[in-house]
């Protein structure tokens, strides 16, 4: 399963989850099944609508959608006992590992992996690796669906392996 979560953080670091997105896929990156959920923000008094983490969707989208209790109770209940859940970054794992504990140690990071596979071509996130592989990129970066799109892209296009490396 493919992920990204993004956020926000106050001036008072506290962090409001903004988006969260999963994407099943097969063992050629097909797409086999997707979840996407915006968050509604925990603490209204610090709308940073401009925000790279509200990216994607109108203020209206996120203040009229669920709280993040709800929309990580709905992840928890989409995931399968048998998923790996892929992150591109390691704070999306960890903050998940604190969202959904029971999970934890079914979770991977991307970077290092893609990195040793491709070499220098691998560093980076998703878009720059798409552009050095001259892969069409969607426009909107940080809507959390579209970097997983970019994410599935990049994974297709070097083959890079499956099933994902052991990590247990």
């Amino acid at each position: 399963v493919l992920a990204d979560l993004e956020w926000v953080e106050s001036k008072n670091n506290r962090i409001s989850f903004t988006q969260v997105a999963m994407v099943r896929v097969d063992e050629d990156w097909n797409i086999v099944r997707t979840i996407y959920r915006r968050i509604k923000p925990m603490d209204e008094s610090f709308h940073l609508w401009k925000h790279v983490a509200f990216a994607g969707g109108s203020p209206e989208d996120f203040l009229n959608a669920q709280d993040s209790a709800c929309v990580f109770r709905d992840i928890a209940d989409w995931l399968w006992p048998s998923d790996i859940i892929c992150w591109w970054y390691s704070d999306s794992k960890e903050w998940m590992q604190k969202l959904i504990p029971q999970i934890a140690n079914k979770q991977i990071v991307l970077t290092d992996l893609v990195a040793n596979y491709l070499g220098e071509d691998g560093r980076g996130n998703p878009y720059r690796i798409g552009k050095k592989l001259y892969l069409d990129r969607p426009t909107t970066k940080h809507d959390s669906r579209n970097d997983i799109e970019m994410m599935r892209r990049v994974l297709e296009h070097v083959q890079f392996p499956q099933p994902i490396p052991d990590f247990i």
